[in-house]
């Protein structure tokens, strides 16, 4: 026989080994969670700006894999935040699609852009490879490109059957994908949202399960001899989904796979990210150096990138923060948050301030000031002064007395001690709310 007929001999009963000379592998590309349409809190304006903003992170995606020569893009659910989504939007999806022929891309419609008659993934007009999938689970083999997958999808916003339950793919040459937007709830559980069990995993001869439905990334897992993660979103759309986030991408390789491995990557796309920053403010001795502490806080949490891939650049400017104070500041550094947040304008996209740093004071020096807020704070002194004494009164009369009540640390948890600590306390903070004010 011939060189070339062995070459020919292999290339046809062993596809995904022998038909490239580049590669013994399938690069894949998974992603979900990505709410085009989504409105935003925010004002008009930039709620339309980020509207644009996800789109355009999506767009980053197909681009990624028509640059990277990607096999399959699997998109596991919640690709549109609505089937309302505009229709200009729709054919703008689909021609995307269609400018990367060769990536097989498939689809597992989610509770957000569920498969119903009204959904735009019903339309015409989709390219050749493009697989949507229905409620109904669907088993489709590639042998020409050696792997087989399996998916599922919502036909309405909730699911409380087990989609993956009862799935057994066979264990032969070819790899085993699966595709699922769902929740997983452990060895047992329910959800609206597809529950998805430990068991229903280990048991599905899967070998990557590419998850959608939580908008936080997940390492990648295993159970018995299936690999799976969630993705989470591309593109934080709230501050409950701070940081970074994106898509994975990786090889798929029969020969690593059985040895439970996978190569994968964590691509960043995200135009801005949403973080929760405190700083310590402690060390300040102006307001001014306040604003400077805020700043430095924020460009740090904007350099956390050692562990994905970037292609977008992540500069603090672009991103939205919420900033907590936290420490002990002196009078020279004490701002309200009003003030702090016209100092802030224009040096990040967002930014939101609330102090919870206490003011440095020395109320006793203070109330001798003869002055109104001297005076206002004498007079605060001898109201505390005077609760405290009569808390001791009520608790030394308790102890005498045994009752059913009992005494901790000098403490009754009666009412009437309940409110005495109230009372307290309220005196106190009001002492303290002089730090937003012009002493």
């Amino acid at each position: 026989m011939s060189n070339l007929a062995i070459i020919l001999f292999y290339y046809k009963y062993y596809p995904i080994k022998y038909n490239t000379t580049r590669r013994l592998y399938m690069k894949f590309v998974h992603c979900a969670d990505v709410h085009i349409g989504m409105e935003f809190a925010l004002n008009r304006l930039r709620s339309r700006q980020r509207k644009a903003e996800i789109l355009q992170s999506f767009l980053r995606v197909i681009d990624y894999c028509r640059d990277e020569e990607v096999d399959i893009l699997l998109i596991a659910g919640d690709l549109f935040d609505s089937e309302k989504v505009e229709a200009a939007v729709v054919e703008q999806i689909k021609e995307a699609f269609a400018g990367i022929p060769g990536t097989d891309i498939y689809i597992a419609p989610g509770n957000h852009d569920p498969y119903t008659l009204t959904s735009p993934y019903r339309q015409e007009g989709w390219s050749a490879n493009v697989t949507i999938f229905s409620g109904t689970p669907q088993v489709l083999e590639r042998r020409d490109k050696g792997y087989r997958i399996w998916g599922c999808g919502f036909e309405n916003c909730y699911v409380t059957d087990r989609l993956l339950m009862g799935v057994r793919l066979p264990k032969d040459e070819l790899i085993n994908i699966g595709i699922l937007h769902g929740q997983l709830v452990g060895k047992s559980g329910r959800s609206e949202y597809n529950a998805i069990t430990d068991e229903d995993i280990e048991k599905s001869g899967i070998d990557y399960l590419a998850l959608g439905h939580v908008h936080k990334q997940t390492r990648v897992q295993r159970i018995g001899g299936t690999l799976f993660a969630y993705s989470g979103t591309i593109e934080g759309q709230g501050f409950d989904e701070d940081g970074i986030k994106g898509f994975y991408t990786g090889e798929l390789s029969k020969q690593q796979l059985l040895r439970h491995e996978l190569i994968t990557e964590y691509v960043s796309t995200s135009r801005r990210r949403y973080y929760h920053v405190s700083v310590d403010i402690t060390q300040a001795r102006s307001r001014s150096e306040v604003v400077d502490m805020i700043c430095r806080a924020a460009q740090s949490v904007a350099e956390d990138d050692a562990f994905c891939v970037l292609i977008t650049e992540n500069r603090a400017e672009d991103n939205l923060y919420k900033i907590t104070l936290i420490g002990d500041v002196c009078e020279e550094a004490a701002a309200s948050v009003e003030e702090l947040s016209a100092r802030l304008a224009g040096k990040f996209y967002y930014i939101k301030v609330r102090d919870n740093s206490r003011l440095l004071i020395d109320y006793e020096e203070l109330a001798k000031e003869n002055s109104l807020k001297g005076m206002y704070t004498a007079r605060m002194l001898d109201g505390i002064r005077t609760q405290k004494q009569a808390g001791r009164k009520l608790a030394n009369t308790s102890t005498e007395n045994p009752s059913p009540t009992r005494v901790w640390d000098g403490m009754i948890p009666s009412v009437c001690c309940m409110k005495w600590q109230k009372d307290y306390k309220k005196q106190v903070s009001v002492l303290n709310s002089y730090k937003n004010r012009n002493m």
